[in-house]
């Protein structure tokens, strides 16, 4: 990260660029933050990015059950 704020900091709590993952492990979606995180800030299309990977990650789960029960 070149940058640690850069659209500057939102609160004093701010602690900054944040690196996650989604994924899929044993049929349930995982979050990982790397690190305990308070809260975070998103853009809308950042939100709405989330989201959507959010849902494919989902639906590659269910597959994933899917399977487990066939």
């Amino acid at each position: 990260m070149a940058d640690k704020y850069p659209e500057g900091k939102l609160t004093e709590s701010d602690e900054g660029e944040l690196e996650f993952k989604i994924g899929v492990f044993e049929e349930r979606v995982i979050m990982d933050w790397g690190k305990p995180v308070k809260w975070i800030g998103l853009r809308p299309a950042e939100a709405r990015a989330i989201a959507a990977s959010l849902i494919k990650n989902a639906e590659a789960a269910e597959q994933q059950l899917k399977k487990l029960k066939s």
